[in-house]
């Protein structure tokens, strides 16, 4: 079966394997984050990558019983070697940055890469502009950042601090009678009616707020690069030659990756079980999402899958709200509607 055919057989299954990416991915950020409980983002990295290893003879029996005559074309390998480029730089960022902060805020302050793919795609792949899926990028994104800044942003108005010069008063100490005046309505702290913008300001005055904003810019980038570099790679092949060449394009970064280790003096400690398990399941949910997704850029424009796709957080934080105890509140609801509707507009 010729690989036009096989795209025309598959193209009632679009909304499936979107699903199915969109499902997979949300997974996988919860993976991470209980890897990176007990370990540092450069061994959640590295073992992360040396699990493409056990792929190659998996994808190899794939390719043979599913697509007898498969061939890796030059210009194949070339793009599926910027999207592990790409993607490794993004992920390894990304990591770091989650290990540094909430995940909330980080996936907040990444949400923005569906743009980047919108830009890219009309400028260089000549794809039709349309209205309505950059609107929908920009419900999800900001639904997602939404979502990122009401994280702590319910505690409880401290309103009995002890003035300068003063004792603190004590629960047990007996009214004054002759203070019967009323207190001034200035001194009276009222309550707090924009926890997003309380929040917002104190996400603005973290220490180190330079650093988590570039690279969240980098990932952004990054990870926008790499869904063009995939609708590319998915028009001079499959998608399963495609996934196939970015296992071994990753395994060829795996080189550069532990020089730079081994110059930058880290250690790797990979005995971990709980590292090798989330990150296997991690790995797994990567590459279920990713198959499916790269079967879906084969089917339908890389700004439409990218940006449809990017709704991954949705059912991220619905499985926070169990796995890592998060809470729940009205103002991530509101976010949550975002990115709903922002998928259904796209």
């Amino acid at each position: 079966m010729s690989f036009a055919s096989m795209s025309d057989s598959l193209s009632g299954l679009l909304p499936f394997y979107v699903f199915v990416a969109t499902a997979a991915w949300g997974l996988w950020g919860i993976f991470d984050k209980l890897a990176l409980e007990r370990s540092q983002p450069k061994d959640v990295f590295l073992a992360t990558t040396l699990f493409a290893l056990p792929q190659i003879p998996l994808l190899l029996f794939m390719l043979y019983w599913s697509q007898p005559q498969w061939q890796l074309t030059p210009s194949l390998l070339i793009y599926a070697g910027l999207s592990s480029l790409v993607s490794s730089l993004g992920m390894m960022l990304y990591l770091d940055s989650m290990k540094r902060t909430d995940t909330t805020v980080i996936l907040s302050l990444t949400a923005a890469y569906p743009l980047v793919t919108q830009i890219v795609c009309f400028f260089f792949l000549e794809e039709t502009f349309s209205a309505g899926r950059a609107l929908g990028a920009v419900f999800i994104a900001s639904g997602v950042v939404v979502i990122g800044l009401t994280d702590n942003s319910s505690p409880q108005p401290i309103t009995n601090l002890p003035q300068p010069g003063k004792p603190e008063p004590s629960s047990n100490q007996e009214p004054d009678p002759s203070s019967n005046h009323e207190p001034d309505p200035s001194s009276v702290q009222k309550p707090e009616r924009l926890p997003v913008l309380r929040s917002a300001l104190r996400l603005f005055l973290r220490p180190g707020l330079g650093r988590l904003f570039l690279s969240a810019m980098v990932v952004n980038v990054c990870w926008g690069l790499k869904g063009v570099f995939e609708k590319l790679s998915v028009q001079h092949g499959t998608p399963l030659e495609s996934y196939f060449s970015e296992c071994l394009t990753n395994l060829a970064l795996l080189l550069p990756v532990l020089l730079w280790f081994f110059w930058s003096g880290f250690k790797p400690r990979l005995k971990s079980k709980h590292l090798w398990r989330y990150t296997g399941l991690s790995e797994l949910a990567l590459a279920v999402g990713g198959i499916s997704y790269l079967t879906a850029l084969s089917l339908a424009p890389a700004s439409y899958v990218v940006t449809i796709t990017s709704t991954y957080p949705l059912l991220m934080y619905f499985i926070a709200l169990f796995v890592l105890n998060e809470k729940f509140n009205r103002i991530r609801l509101f976010g949550i509607v975002c990115i709903v509707v922002g998928g259904l507009i796209v």
